[in-house]
Formats: structure tokens, sequence, C-alpha cells
């Protein structure tokens, strides 16, 4: 990938850097790159940035140093990052959102409570309506069959047995019906298949395997 060369002004790099007051009065440009091609790991983990918008941002090599975007600084420590526009202040601060930039002016910083409030509400609710989603989806635990609680043999053992019986393999023939079924106060699988105009049909015990009967009808 090309690399993109960007002129950033110093006060972007003296807030990553958080360097004295002195040092922030003096503004000048400097020439920096912006390395789409570097990647970020935390913990093992790809970390994707993005600024207030959703756009994806990236590091920043400057002289032999790579910088990160305040707010990717911000977002990996869990904190929203605040910006006092008159003071030129900016503050990392826990809160319950971290996806979002506050810009505080110093008539403003008393409502800075209730923006934080709200946005806590609003993150609760987004939680709340994504847990709703999620118990929407999950799938409704399958109530088990008269097989399954039974614990019998199961369809795929019975027609097995009926098939080793008449000597074929299941291709040889065409299988016509395997039903789980009571016969005689018995529950048995009623198997039935066809092969060159034989009619082969068995019932098999659902409980242990044994062939309760027996019957060919050869199709005159």
């Amino acid at each position: 990938m090309k690399k993109k060369t960007i002129i950033v002004t110093a006060i972007l790099c003296v807030a990553c850097l958080c360097i004295g007051a002195s040092a922030a009065s003096i503004i000048q440009d400097i020439k920096a790159q912006l390395r789409p091609d570097f990647t970020v790991y935390v913990d093992g983990e790809k970390q994707v940035f993005r600024d207030v918008n959703g756009n994806v941002v990236d590091p920043i090599l400057y002289e032999g140093t790579t910088y990160l975007p305040l707010r990717a600084i911000g977002q990996l420590m869990g904190k929203t990052v605040y910006w006092y526009e008159d003071e030129k202040k900016i503050e990392l601060k826990e809160t319950t959102v971290t996806d979002a930039d506050v810009i505080v002016h110093d008539d403003a910083q008393k409502n800075t409570q209730k923006q934080e409030e709200k946005q806590g509400e609003k993150q609760e609710k987004a939680a709340e309506k994504e847990q709703k989603k999620e118990e929407k989806l999950v799938e409704k635990p399958k109530e088990k069959t008269v097989e399954e609680a039974a614990d019998f043999i199961g369809e795929e053992k019975a027609k097995a047995i009926a098939l080793e019986k008449a000597g074929f393999s299941e291709s040889e023939v065409r299988m016509e019906r395997v039903k789980l079924d009571r016969e005689n106060g018995q529950i048995v699988y009623e198997v039935e298949f066809n092969k060159d105009r034989v009619e082969y049909s068995a019932e098999i015990s659902a409980a242990d395997g044994t062939i309760v009967s027996w019957d060919v009808d050869y199709d005159d």
C-alpha cells in the first residue's frame, strides 16, 4: 500500500504525549506519516480505531515514534475523551460510554454530568435492546422425542437390522417406511422396503433390536 504523508500540527502530538504546558504553547507544523500498514494488537487481539464518525483512523509515524490518536488511547483505556475548548485542555475520564468524544465549554461544564447521565442511559437502552435481540435469536430447546426420551435403538439401527435379516445393503433396496409404533403393548420400529418386486416388512423392538415379526411378500 502506498504510504500517505500528511502534515499534522504539533498540538496533536502535544495532546498525545501530554507534555508540559510550556511546550504546548509552541505551535509548529511537522511532517509525519499516516501508517495504515501498522497493526495494533492488545493482548493478542487486533484493534481497529475509529473517529467519532465511525471512520477508521490509523497510527502516525513521526521521527521514528508511533503515535495513536488520543481517542484510540481512550478506547484502549475504556475512557471518554473530553476536550475543553476554552482551556485547550484534554481529559480522559471514566464513563459508561467509550465511543464518543465530548466537547466542553466553560459555560457548559455544569452540564457535563447531565451529558454523562444521558450517555449512560443511552448505553443501557442499547444494551437492553441488544439483549432482547439475542434472546430472540436463541433457539428454543428442542423437545425430546419419544425415541430420545426412552433411549431406543433409533431408526438407523432398526433399518440395519432389517436389511441384515434380508441380506441386502440399503443401496440395493427401495426403502418405503421406517416408523416408530406400538404393537401389542410393545414399542417397535416398522421397517418396510422393496427389492426386485418383493416387499419386505419387519417389526424391530425399539428397546433392544429384537426382530418381533418378519414378512416377505412376493408380487405376482
